[in-house]
């Protein structure tokens, strides 16, 4: 623990504050969410949605994340025979996050497409890319003036 906080660059008792639940990871700051990024070599994204601060409902915009079709996504899912047996109660009254993941994985296995104009996290993560690509141009002075 002491090297992690080391290469963090935060002390020993705050990450052990975080690891213990005595202080609460959702609400760590921009900077250690860049330092945690950079330590494990993840996008910042990524590590704001493991901490909770971020959460698969931030990337719908208004009108785009409805229960409804989550719920009609479920009841075709729970039609296809091959997958119904799986669809647990508990699955059916999941929280929306895990059962958007549900229709993703059903998604991605079946090749069928069940949110039509909903989030597609191939092309965000190929969007976040781009945006870190550019940020490191930036950076390395790569960027033009415009």
């Amino acid at each position: 623990m002491p090297e992690l906080a080391d290469q963090l660059g935060y002390s020993y008792p705050y990450i052990n504050l975080l690891i213990s639940g005595a202080r609460r990871v959702d609400q760590v700051s921009d900077d250690f969410v860049n330092a945690c990024a950079a330590y494990l070599g993840l996008s910042k994204a990524a590590v704001l949605m493991m901490s909770g601060r971020l959460e698969a409902r931030d990337f719908f915009g208004p009108g785009n994340f409805h229960a409804e079709a989550l719920d009609a996504a479920m009841r075709y899912i729970e039609s296809d025979p091959a997958w119904s047996p799986l669809v647990t109660a508990e699955l059916r009254h999941a929280s929306a996050a895990s059962r958007f993941c549900l229709l993703k994985l059903y998604e991605a296995a079946s090749g069928k497409r069940l949110l039509d104009g909903q989030f597609d996290p191939q092309a965000f993560g190929r969007e976040l890319d781009r945006v870190h690509a550019d940020a490191a141009r930036m950076r390395c002075g790569e960027g033009s003036a415009g």
